[in-house]
């Protein structure tokens, strides 16, 4: 049958939202208290698959997906989940990113199936502009 040997092919689009405390942070606590990115970021995923019913009867279902985000700069003050110290204010620019996954479901059995994926990530550097804060160190003064 013609055409049958194309894949399933998905489009996403989506935007990570900027929420929780990403800057400001208590040094005590050690960048604990950090929770969010402080920025949108938006990104596209690119997902081919397919399924196919073997001879014997068993299914594989191989899949190949790549994502790429492009994050929006992020206003910073103080100690912040990019990095910092008290007095430091300005933008950081967060790095593009991308992922590619490809990965098959080999079916074993009707509950039963064994799957594999082999996954690759990378990140461009963070750009920082504006004023960077000083270490106050306390130790060890005498006056």
């Amino acid at each position: 049958e013609i055409g049958t040997w194309w894949p399933a092919i998905k489009l996403a689009v989506q935007a990570v939202g900027p929420t929780g405390k990403y800057d400001d942070l208590n040094p005590a606590k050690l960048g604990t208290d950090g929770v969010g990115q402080g920025s949108w970021f938006p990104n596209a995923t690119l997902s081919l698959g397919r399924l196919f019913q073997l001879p014997s009867g068993h299914f594989l279902s191989p899949r190949l997906s790549f994502n790429y985000a492009v994050p929006n700069p992020v206003h910073v003050k103080n100690q912040s989940v990019y990095g910092g110290v008290p007095g430091t204010k300005g933008t950081v620019y967060p790095g593009n990113s991308c992922w590619a996954d490809f990965g098959f479901e080999y079916s074993l059995s009707r509950h039963w199936a064994f799957a594999f994926d082999l996954f690759y990530s990378h990140s461009n550097k963070n750009r920082f502009s504006g004023k960077t804060g000083e270490i106050q160190n306390h130790a060890n003064r005498n006056e």
